[in-house]
């Protein structure tokens, strides 16, 4: 094994975790179980208001009833009801068992399709739910007293009553190996318009999303019950009165000895997020800089130093500086606009990153292709190929470790999606293509792949890989959820398998201090032209090709040199 530690001050890869993982986005159709409660994962939202709003009897958006601050209504005609649908076309991927309702106020909520009544008492009932279907339940407020309305009203999924916990259990302990959850979906990043902090969502909101988002407490919260750093995403136009109250939050809420990771907004280089792209464009002409990714960089350090005046110093602050996998020339300028800004002093900035995605287009060309043969070698020989012959995340770790920064995955996985084919392709056949990607990294093969692309990253210096996403149901539109369902097997889900079991190999390995070792850690060697090395997991890499990641030209000061320990010493000639 070879891999590299950064020479600069401040956050080191050592102190950084081997694996994170995002969260995936709050819908009604999502098929993790986030949340322990499950009423107000529903959310709709009226086009003329912007309000996220409940149906009324006939499902129709209910946009004619007055509401209070947090979505409840505050009075109802008699007969009339308002009513959402948690788990809608999810595929059925939501248990079976008693429900319970609970609410505070008078008047009467109910679950009125999809499960039974076993009991109900004041301000209680308790709802079985035999099997899942597509419709999802449909939980309504059929009743309500003015003065006193129903609020704080509560879906407890089967057996989470009492857990005292607002978050499933089985979601919580399939996050555990990860070490920093990162929350740009569940917190609306992309076209996330929120400028003042009275924007943001409440944790009392009945909806528990919307377009500004979840709660920012509840973030926090999941990470002080799991003791995993977390990751923030700040919007793009949030004003400087928002981020000190953000930061104010994070510091008092979030638990001693875990960490903030702090990022500005979502790949402002993507014009798909029209809201972050046009407003770094807009930045950019504000103060006379010749890029957005220069803009980017600047109000990144800006938001820094408002977390860092508030906590009081950088002890539990990570600092990110993101750039474009594929376009290294955009962290290139971010930091370089960084470094700048920052000067006289020194650059305010811990890790750089960047996605770690394999796969293109090619790939999914050549799986239609191949679509009749039973022999699918050239399918997982091209999905070797496009991870040893993309050369970008090496040009990204260069440029970070210019600027003496470890380098970090922000999202990635395979990024083999149906609709990359649009241009050739019928809509029929999009929906064909999209099962046989399906198919393949469904294959148990593909955890082999995976973790050979885990090599890869790792093996050049990068560091913690961050999944996108922990669980969601695949489509057309891609395969990203390394679960497709809260419940599945782990012996179906190569994805999440192949990083779980790829991170518990890694920190087994020997760790070794600054310098080059041999297998005991003792006698120094000497750095020589060409090396016999094995990967991370114990194979023989020879021949080493000039494209490879793992050469002599590659090594830099603070390599470390560690054969598995199944494999003998490591020959270094």
């Amino acid at each position: 094994m070879v891999c590299w530690a950064t020479t600069a001050g401040g956050v080191t890869r050592e102190e950084l975790p081997l694996v994170g993982c995002g969260i995936s986005g709050i819908r009604y159709h999502m098929t993790q179980w986030m949340f322990a409660d499950a009423a107000g994962i529903w959310w709709k939202t009226d086009n003329a208001t912007g309000q996220q709003c409940w149906h009324d009897r006939s499902s129709n958006l209910a946009t004619q009833y007055e509401y209070d601050a947090d979505n409840y209504p505050l009075s109802l005609p008699a007969g009339e009801y308002v009513q959402c649908y948690p788990f809608r076309h999810n595929g059925g991927h939501y248990p079976t068992g008693e429900y319970v309702l609970t609410w505070e106020g008078e008047g009467k909520a109910e679950i009125i399709r999809g499960a039974s009544l076993v009991s109900e008492s004041a301000n209680r009932a308790v709802y079985n739910c035999s099997s899942t279907g597509g419709p999802g339940l449909s939980l309504a407020i059929t009743a309500t007293t003015p003065g006193n309305h129903v609020h704080n009203l509560r879906m407890w999924m089967p057996g989470t009553e009492q857990l005292g916990s607002e978050f499933h259990p089985l979601f919580k302990e399939r996050l555990e190996p990860f070490g920093v959850l990162r929350f740009m979906d569940p917190l609306a990043t992309n076209g996330n318009e929120q400028v003042a902090w009275s924007d943001r969502r409440t944790p009392s909101n009945f909806f528990k999303s919307g377009a500004n988002g979840m709660a920012y407490e509840r973030a926090v919260d999941l990470c002080n019950e799991l003791g995993k750093d977390l990751w923030l995403n700040v919007p793009a136009k949030a004003n400087d009165a928002f981020i000190d109250s953000l930061a104010t939050l994070v510091r008092d809420r979030l638990q001693p000895g875990l960490r903030c990771w702090i990022e500005y907004s979502n790949e402002t280089w993507n014009w798909n997020f029209t809201v972050q792209s046009q407003y770094t464009l807009t930045l950019k002409d504000q103060w006379g800089l010749s890029t957005r990714p220069a803009a980017h960089g600047r109000r990144s350090v800006q938001i820094f130093d408002i977390f860092e005046r508030v906590f009081g110093g950088t002890d539990r602050l990570i600092r990110i500086m993101p750039g474009q996998a594929r376009n290294p020339w955009q962290l290139e300028e971010a930091l370089k606009e960084a470094e700048s800004y920052c000067s006289p002093g020194p650059l305010r900035v811990d890790v750089a990153s960047v996605a770690y995605y394999f796969t293109d287009k090619s790939t999914c060309t050549l799986i239609w292709d191949e679509r009749n043969n039973t022999d699918k070698s050239a399918i997982w020989a091209k999905l070797y190929s496009d991870i040893d012959n993309d050369t970008t995340p090496i040009q990204n770790f260069d440029i970070a470790q210019q600027y003496g920064l470890p380098m970090v995955g922000y999202e990635g996985g395979d990024h083999l999606n149906a609709v990359s084919q649009d241009d050739v392709l019928t809509n029929t056949e999009i929906d064909e293509l999209a099962l046989l990607i399906a198919d393949i990294v469904r294959d148990p093969q593909f955890e082999d792949v995976y973790k050979y692309a885990l090599d890869h990253w790792y093996g050049f210096g990068a560091t913690t890989p961050v999944a996108f996403v922990n669980c969601s149901g695949w489509g057309k539109y891609g395969q990203w959820g390394h679960l497709e369902y809260q419940d599945q097997p782990l012996d179906s889900a190569p994805k999440y398998t192949a990083l779980i079991e790829w991170a518990d190999s890694l920190s087994a390995l020997p760790v070794l201090r600054p310098g080059l070792h041999s297998q005991n850690g003792t006698a120094p060697i000497t750095i020589a032209p060409s090396l016999t090395v094995f990967d991370l997991r114990g194979r023989l890499m020879l021949p080493l090709p000039q494209q490879r990641f793992l050469t002599t030209r590659r090594l830099v000061p603070g390599v470390y040199v560690a054969p598995r320990q199944s494999r003998g010493t490591l020959t270094v000639r």
